[in-house]
């Protein structure tokens, strides 16, 4: 029991937390702005594993957190409704995560693809600390435009920016059409 709340490497567990409200304010009458927000904490070595058939995967894609583990993630949505049948969705995210010393792979122990027992001793007495490694902050924003042109068709247009410590700030625009039927 003294090892859940030690540093011990194998506590592998996360904690996701956030709150969403609806906001006074709205555009249109009867669809209300909402904010949302959220912080996650994953541990290192969270989705490794020492018997690879065992591997947290769907098709060679890991199935927790899209990010990866070490990290702590806080983000903030606004989701805004307008009149026409459009909407507005804006939202910001601040992460801290231990970059892993092992190449090819992006934090400490996110893979699900890493065999653990090629890198540490697996032992009671070996440690893992929250944001092991070394630590790269990434700050992303994202706006998106919802525009309803007919009954059965959306225009989408988006913009994401993206900016970590050994970086400038990536930028992306994207454009698309949904078919509803």
């Amino acid at each position: 029991r003294e090892k859940l709340v030690h540093d011990w490497w194998g506590n592998k567990y996360a904690f996701q937390s956030g709150i969403s409200s609806r906001l006074p304010y709205s555009f249109v009458e009867t669809k209300p702005m909402r904010v949302t927000a959220e912080f996650t904490a994953i541990r290192p070595w969270t989705y490794t594993h020492f018997l690879l058939y065992d591997k947290y995967t769907h098709d060679d894609r890991c199935l927790g957190f899209p990010f990866g583990a070490n990290l702590l993630h806080y983000a903030m949505k606004l989701e805004v409704p307008l009149p026409w049948d459009c909407s507005y969705t804006g939202y910001v995210s601040y992460m801290r995560q231990g970059v892993d010393p092992v190449p090819g792979q992006d934090s400490v122990g996110s893979s699900p693809f890493t065999n653990y027992n090629q890198y540490i001793d697996v032992t009671y007495h070996d440690t893992a600390t929250w944001l092991q490694g070394k630590i790269e902050n990434t700050t992303r924003i994202e706006n998106s435009f919802r525009i309803g042109v007919l009954k059965h068709h959306r225009l989408f247009l988006s913009q994401s920016a993206q900016k970590t410590d050994k970086h400038k700030w990536d930028n992306q625009i994207v454009l698309g059409w949904q078919l509803v039927y």
